[in-house]
């Protein structure tokens, strides 16, 4: 089936990468200096959006490991942001 085989090689998730950058881009100029909230909210998912092409078109489980590593730190960051922002830091 062509649709599996799209979804099965990792295009699939290289075009909702490619929609979540050009969202990141869009979001960026549109809040100028509002974005950064926003955008470490999407770094993570981007990373797992990665690891998640690499496990499918079989890039090797080193580059699943360093994506979803990669993810972690902004994964922090926004976690941190959101706490601080409800008040309970």
């Amino acid at each position: 089936m062509p649709v599996e085989n799209w979804v099965s090689s990792g295009n699939a998730i290289a075009l909702i990468i490619g929609i979540v950058l050009i969202e990141m881009l869009v979001l960026a100029v549109w809040l100028r200096g509002h974005a950064r909230p926003i955008l470490l909210g999407l770094i993570p998912g981007l990373f797992l959006m990665l690891a998640l092409r690499a496990a499918l078109s079989g890039q090797g489980a080193s580059w699943v490991i360093i994506w979803i590593t990669a993810s972690l730190p902004f994964h922090l960051i926004d976690l941190y942001g959101r706490i601080k922002g409800a008040g309970k830091l």
